[in-house]
């Protein structure tokens, strides 16, 4: 019992170390994607050790986790040993294991209180506000605070390529939920509707922001998002009606003022009517239809993980699309061209189970709970939507992005649901 009592504050720091690290990991996404990966590999190998110390080994049998690692398995056993470049497939297939290892640190070990949820908002508002102000620079002068100019037409604050909108996109919808869920848990009925507005206004500059990147996806998914959550909020009570319609407002408002005062996104948003309007004469859907393509004639198995580059230019010499990427822009087609049924089903299975548990709060008794689960309901839509055009599911800075998304989603719909300190 000495020995165990002993352990305990050494344990207890380990988690609040790990804590801290998951914190910044926006900030080392922003600035340094080596140092992102160390925190994401730290994160993973002390949650191992710490639940091998503490013999929890159940938390694997947890279909949500357990699904991930049997899918991870499958990968290794039957997808990597068939696929064209076996060598590429397995440095991706048993890399994956990382993103799993780490998804199942936050919500079952980092963030499993209040005050836990409470410096994870702190660091992640703060790094969130320090992007937008950083893009909003580099949109008014030419050049970030970070010192990075616009690529082109396009912001990218303190990224080297322009991805800052799905860069805020998918850190500040969790990040939005988890802010809720606070204010919702900490102050009184009375007292709620005065914190809003923060709130609120907060959410309004990030979508703007979103909006004045130029980021065709971002935008789209954003904007899907939004009306999805309205909709499901003037669904849960009478009394979030009028914020539903301040919602809708806000961001017509918003989209309108930028349309007008913005010929460069005005330029973006002509540009991407035209690919909606012929998206399978795109470039988009051509390398869609090349991974179904794929997928066809390797079924079973794909073409093998990050082969689709490989595969891609043999469809390239066969004369059916104009050129080729590293990916399809589509991560349920990834899935499909890369680890064909074997990978997908796995996938699609967990995608199931995160939506039930995401979107439980949304079936609470209490009403602010339940505007919670829309909140969250949109942080599934900013990743997970279907029908999106985007980046690769498994290349390294596009994967720690969405999976630090999805594992904050999960820990806050955990709390929601009164997971607290379980």
């Amino acid at each position: 019992m000495e020995a165990s009592s002993r352990a305990l504050p050494k344990w207890a720091k380990l988690q609040r170390f790990n804590l801290w690290l998951f914190g910044l990991m926006p900030l080392a996404l922003l600035v340094a994607r080596g140092g992102a990966e160390v925190f994401m590999a730290v994160i993973g190998l002390s949650f191992l050790a710490t639940i091998a110390q503490q013999k929890k080994w159940d938390i694997v049998k947890d279909p949500l986790v357990g699904t991930l690692f049997v899918t991870w398995l499958a990968l290794n056993i039957l997808v990597s040993p068939f696929a064209g470049n076996v060598g590429e497939s397995f440095g991706r297939s048993l890399l994956w294991l990382r993103f799993i290892v780490f998804f199942a640190a936050v919500p079952f070990w980092l963030v499993r209180s209040h005050d836990d949820l409470t410096l994870i908002m702190r660091a992640w508002g703060i790094i969130l506000a320090f992007a937008i102000i950083d893009g909003l620079v580099q949109l008014a002068t030419g050049t970030s605070l970070t010192g990075r100019p616009m690529l082109g037409n396009r912001l990218t604050a303190a990224l080297d390529r322009p991805n800052i909108g799905i860069f805020v996109v998918r850190i500040g919808f969790p990040f939005m939920a988890g802010w809720l869920l606070l204010i919702a848990a900490r102050v009184t009925d009375r007292d709620l509707w005065r914190v809003k507005p923060s709130m609120w206004g907060f959410a309004c500059l990030m979508v703007a922001f979103v909006l004045l990147t130029g980021e065709r996806s971002a935008t789209l998914l954003t904007l899907i998002a939004l009306a999805a959550m309205v909709l499901l909020a003037t669904m849960i009570s009478v009394e979030y009606r009028r914020y539903g319609l301040f919602g809708i407002l806000a961001a017509a408002a918003a989209l309108a003022a930028v349309l007008l005062g913005s010929a460069r996104i005005l330029a973006r948003a002509r540009s991407a009517l035209q690919v909606i309007e012929h998206f399978w004469h795109s470039i988009y859907g051509e390398l869609i239809l090349a991974g179904l393509r794929l997928w066809r004639e390797h079924p079973l198995a794909g073409v093998g993980m990050d082969n689709f580059r490989f595969a891609c230019r043999e469809i390239l010499d066969r004369g059916l699309i104009s050129e080729c990427h590293p990916h399809p822009h589509n991560m349920y087609v990834e899935w499909l061209a890369e680890t064909g049924m074997i990978g997908f089903l796995g996938f699609a299975v967990f995608v199931v189970i995160l939506i039930w548990r995401v979107l439980k709060p949304l079936r609470a008794d209490d009403a602010h709970i339940r505007l919670v689960g829309t909140f969250l309901a949109g942080c599934l839509l900013v990743v997970l939507l279907p029908f999106s055009v985007g980046q690769s599911f498994f290349s390294n800075w596009p994967a720690m992005l969405l999976w630090s998304s999805l594992a904050l989603t999960a820990a806050v719909a955990r709390l929601a649901c009164g997971g607290e300190g379980r």
